[in-house]
């Protein structure tokens, strides 16, 4: 056997040790036998094999000459055919009988199948692929202007095709994006601005234009003298030292942290991570941003010789370890999406994906459609609209593939639109210095090398391959040259007096809200269709998307004749390639077929499969064949969603094939001038006869019904559950909006409502009354484990009609909360407002809080509507009481908890308590440096050091610093309180559950995990823990604590969310008002024999 014990903090006391019995069974095996002379087995058999079908078996009979059974097989089968509107199949797994009776040759086969069939249509030598997208399918937080400026100018740069009427050259850009990998290499820290470069500020209350550049300028430098706006000369001087709160306090009346993000360690993409247009001015992303990812540029260009620069480039502000600074950069995208700010016009949103790659303008096509209301049919062209073109056209009638830009040039490039797409790659290449000979006037190309850019101190441009007017071949991306095609751009081509039409065609949802917004609110608006067809690059050689093909399986045809394999064509079955050797046929212009099958990776899909294949053999020129094949699925679920339906098909078909040497044909061609044949001529007939009859499995047939009965939406095996019940995800939280403290920064102020709260998993085993590590006063305490606030709690109490599969009561796990308005919480330093007791005084304007990071964090798109939480009534005991109120926050929450503008992180502590490496604040120490490795230091000795709270200080270094705040408060306490406060005067401290304190104190579960919250010393060390609690291991987590609880590298400044409140006065808790939408009632048979209700 094998036991195994793991020390790990996240696991409760029993789960640390588990014991299973270790088989460690290998097999690999090739068997191939013979039982007397008829009978056969061949088996590869291996457990390492990676995939079902990789282990094969096969029982193998073969009767005599004479014999009606010829042959029998079981396990894996096959059934080839050769009729062409039936097909055979090569994995099954089995039985398969060959019978003969006379002239009657029988095969059927009785299997299950273990592959699927699909099919691949090449013309003219390249696959051909369909496209349907829908107008409101934008690739969306993927490409980006980089300033106002080349938005507003869009349009008009791209007014004239193909050239593009720019006048700017980007010859240099550093892209900056949230380092969420932890890799620093190439990363910085870095600090956006929401107005850098712009001439029109969204800040207008603290930043000014007037007077500067028109163009994007902003880079303190002698050589950059220009700017457009003030910001630079604005903004603090301290702001550029990386641990400065300097910024967030200079914008704080004026929208606070809308108008800059702070990135540390912020990763730099490389040159293949990203593409930009040099005239333009966007850049595309490989990879899609989250929604709470940061994206941060700098970069320089010229205008009519003039050099302009964008922010700081890494190589302007040399990296210093001793003394960090930011970059300053232009901010495109912020962590919270917010349509009303700048930076949303800054995301394109007239940029869409066909799916496929290395477009080939050979036979592409594309088209615009428009849904009809009343008709519901895709038409392409607009029926309204009087205002005429430059071209003295009316809008109506128009094709939407004009009226949107796509189709401006004929063949020729000149400005006529002839009806098909435009596309216009316009690739005329730059020069080395990157001039052309039509001074920036002509289209984008491939840039590239290097430049000498005057002054630059990097010459060496990145990758700009995305320069194209309507279409990137390269990635498959269709660009449209107006900005909002279904918006503002459509709207303008109406007369102001067609309100009513611009109101029916637009789509301005699309361009002012967010992309599942506009979806799923404005859906009559949504009838924009974006259709065509595309090839693939002209080949001989065809990818079957599978590997490991069943051999035999590939079937390759010309129009309707089949192609003979090793002749015509070639498979690579394990590679899943198919190579076409006559090239005659790829350019023959008949289409080619390839039907195949390929082996189910994870097939969960059980079909089975009855088929028998009659073979009448009349004479030697004459066949007469017969097919009969069942093919039936299993439903996975009693309820099957619309369109994923099973299916339970019969197919049965006839078929008759002739074949006959003709000496008369042979001397009819003969007779033919100059020719002779060696061969004798045949005679050759084929023809067949297929019926299907689709069915389904009876198991659909729900409630007498005899069609089938499949669900338009199973709304309970759609919901999708965020667990949010593990304690050790949990944090606490800095002050909430609504105290007026929470403006405050760096000051003790900010903490002085902060009450105890607590929040923890109750280890099982508590509930072990045999448990012989339990002290004596929990073990066997029935009293202690029938309180309501800490017994075990069974599943059907809350769900009395679930049923458990082994038919046993099932514990339901909880996340325990625990509130103490009168007791002081971690960092409370108040001066007042307590009694002689240390307990704090007017308990209703204190509050608790805990939050956690949200891995799904954009609710709109994964459609998060509702937080699902079943309370037992908190006032079971006390019916009577006061209550208070519980507040759910979603959204952006800020991680600095104690408000300072510096991130506290215990590892970044230096672990030989060097004072230069660390900053004092208004809380304690913050670490100069942000640690690259999120975890402790090495030396059991330095944990001491490190693992002390957020505030950073030990509770000696605690009271050093608070002395006088101390003596203070002390003198108005109790002796007993007094020392309370001595011992931890931040209240910051962990106690462990299990500790021999609490043992021997014979304290209560609730008592034990009131103080399990505190970061200052819940990561001890094993020794640690036998010194400080008497246990072997005391750890709650092994990750130092800091302010940065989603461990992105970065602490989120921003209070930006929606707030739910939900009264728990016991009056309020009524089903249907204050959130309440269902209370049960159980009788629960406590641990002391007892039966009690409870809500």
């Amino acid at each position: 056997g094998r036991i195994n014990k793991n020390e790990n903090p996240l696991f409760n006391e029993r789960q640390r040790v588990q014991g299973n019995f270790d088989f460690n069974q290998r097999i690999q095996m090739d068997v191939i036998g013979n039982i007397g002379t008829k009978l056969k087995i061949n088996m590869n058999y291996n457990t390492e094999a990676q995939f079902d079908f990789e282990n094969q078996v096969k029982l193998d009979y073969t009767g005599g000459e004479d014999d009606i059974i010829k042959k029998i097989e079981a396990g894996n089968v096959s059934l080839p055919l050769n009729t062409t509107l039936i097909t055979g199949t090569q994995a099954l797994f089995g039985i398969k009988t060959q019978l003969q009776f006379g002239k009657l040759n029988v095969n059927t086969v009785f299997t299950q199948q273990k592959s699927q069939s699909r099919e691949i249509q090449i013309n003219n030598g390249a696959q051909q692929n369909e496209f349907r997208i829908g107008g409101d399918n934008y690739e969306a937080n993927k490409h980006y202007f980089l300033a106002q400026y080349f938005r507003n100018n869009y349009n008009k740069a791209l007014s004239n095709p193909p050239t593009i009427t720019s006048g700017i050259i980007i010859t240099k850009i550093e892209v900056w994006i949230t380092n969420k990998a932890g890799n620093t290499q190439d990363s910085r820290d870095v600090l956006g601005f929401i107005d850098l470069g712009e001439n029109t500020p969204f800040n207008t209350a603290q930043i000014s234009g007037a007077g500067y550049s028109a163009l994007p300028s902003g880079f303190t430098n002698p050589q950059f003298p220009r700017a457009s706006n003030n910001l630079l000369e604005r903004i603090p001087a301290g702001a550029r030292q990386t641990n400065s709160n300097d910024v967030i306090s200079f914008f704080q009346a004026n929208g606070g942290t809308d108008n800059f993000a702070k990135l540390t360690y912020a990763r730099r993409l490389t040159e293949r991570e990203f593409t930009f247009h040099p005239k333009l001015g966007y850049i595309s992303l490989n990879n899609a941003l989250n929604t709470d990812e940061v994206l941060t540029v700098a970069y320089r260009y010229t205008f009519n010789g003039v050099e302009y620069q964008v922010g700081e480039f890494s190589t302007d502000i040399p990296f210093d370890q001793g003394a960090p600074r930011v970059l300053y950069t232009k901010l495109l995208k912020n962590e919270t999406t917010k349509t009303n700010l700048p930076t949303w016009d800054l995301m394109m949103k007239n940029i869409y994906t066909i799916g496929g790659f290395q477009i080939s303008p050979q036979n592409f096509k594309l088209d615009i459609f428009r849904i009809d209301e009343a008709s519901g049919i895709d038409r392409p062209v607009i029926s309204e609209g009087a205002k005429l073109d430059q071209f003295n056209r009316p809008l109506k009638d128009k094709l939407w593939l004009q009226v949107v830009g796509l189709d401006r040039l004929n063949q020729q490039d000149e400005l006529k639109p002839d009806g098909i797409f435009d596309f216009e790659t316009d690739n005329d290449p730059f020069s080395a210095n990157n001039n052309n000979n039509n001074s920036g006037a002509n289209s984008f190309g491939n840039v590239g090398g290097q430049t000498n850019t005057t002054g630059a101190t990097a010459v060496v441009l990145t990758n700009t391959k995305n320069g194209y007017i309507t279409i990137d071949p390269a990635n498959g991306r269709v660009i449209f040259p107006l900005l909002e095609p279904f918006g503002a751009d459509l709207a303008a081509q109406f007369l102001p007096s067609e309100q009513p039409f611009i109101d029916k065609y637009t789509y301005p949802a699309l361009y002012d809200s967010t992309k599942v917004i506009a979806q799923q609110l404005f859906t009559r608006q949504n009838r924009y269709v974006i259709k065509g067809n595309y090839q693939s690059d002209i080949s001989s050689e065809f990818s079957l998307n599978s590997i490991n093909v069943p051999e035999g399986s590939v079937k390759v045809f010309s129009g309707t004749i089949p192609l003979q394999e090793g002749v015509d064509y070639t498979v690579d079955y394990q590679g899943g390639r198919v190579r076409i050797l006559n090239t005659g046929l790829l350019i023959s212009g008949q289409p080619i077929r390839i039907s195949t099958e390929n082996n189910e990776l994870f097939g969960l899909q059980q079909r089975s499969l009855f088929g028998t294949r009659l073979d009448y053999k009349v004479n030697n020129k004459l066949n007469l064949g017969g097919t009969f094949m069942s093919l039936s699925e299993k439903p996975l679920t009693p309820k099957v969603n619309l369109g994923e339906e099973p299916i339970s098909n019969t197919i049965w078909g006839m078929d008759l094939n002739y074949s006959s040497p003709s000496r008369f044909l042979t001397k009819l061609v003969d007779k033919l001038p100059f020719l002779s044949t060696k061969a004798p001529s045949t005679i050759t007939f084929s023809g067949e006869f297929a019926q299907l009859v689709p069915g389904h499995p009876k198991a659909l047939d729900i409630g007498g019904s005899s069609g089938g009965v499949s669900y338009l939406d199973d709304f309970e095996a759609s919901r999708s559950i965020i667990d949010l019940k593990s304690a050790i995800a949990w944090q606490i939280s800095g002050t909430p909006q609504m105290f007026p403290e929470s403006q405050l920064i760096n000051d003790l102020a900010y903490g002085y409502n902060r009450a105890q709260i607590a929040f923890y998993n109750i280890d099982p085993t508590f509930y072990n009354r045999s448990a012989s590590n339990l002290p004596a006063s929990l073990r066997g305490n029935r009293t202690e484990l029938s309180n309501h606030y800490v017994r075990e709690i069974i599943e059907q109490e809350v769900f009395p009609f679930k049923e458990t599969s082994t038919g046993q009561a099932v514990t339901l796990p909880t996340l325990d909360l625990a509130f103490y308005p009168t007791l002081r919480g971690p960092y409370n330093f108040a001066p007042t407002g307590f009694s002689q007791n240390g307990l704090l005084n007017n308990p209703r304007s204190r509050w608790g809080g805990l939050f956690r990071r949200m891995e799904t964090n954009d609710f709109e798109a994964n459609n998060i509507e509702f937080i699902e939480l079943w309370v037992m009534d908190p006032y079971i005991y006390k019916p009577n009481s006061a209550g208070g109120d519980l507040y759910f926050n979603l959204g952006n929450i800020s991680e600095d908890i104690l408000r300072d503008g510096r991130k506290s992180l215990e590892n970044g502590l230096p672990a030989n308590g060097d004072a230069s490496k660390y900053d004092e604040t208004a809380w304690g120490r913050v670490p100069k440096l942000q640690p690259v490795v999120q975890a402790f230091d090495n030396d059991p000795a330095a944990r001491r050091v490190q693992d002390v709270g957020l505030d950073g200080l030990s509770n000696a270094d605690e009271r050093a610093k608070f002395a006088a705040l101390i003596n203070q408060i002390k003198a108005q306490l109790n002796p007993d309180a007094a020392a309370a406060l001595d011992n931890d005067p931040a209240s910051d401290d962990y106690s462990y559950y299990r500790s021999t304190a609490l043992d021997q104190s014979n304290a209560g579960i609730l008592k034990r995990y009131q103080r399990y919250n505190g970061p200052e010393g819940n990561s001890k060390t094993p020794q640690q823990s036998q010194e400080d609690f008497g246990v072997e291991n005391s750890a709650s987590t092994s990750l130092p604590d800091g302010e940065d609880i989603n461990r992105d590298n970065n602490m989120t400044q921003s209070d930006e969310y929606y707030q739910y409140k939900v009264s728990m006065r016991p009056a309020d808790l009524i089903v249907g008002q204050n959130f309440v939408t269902d209370k049960i009632t159980s009788q629960v048979k406590l641990a002391n024999g007892s039966t009690q209700p409870v809500t």
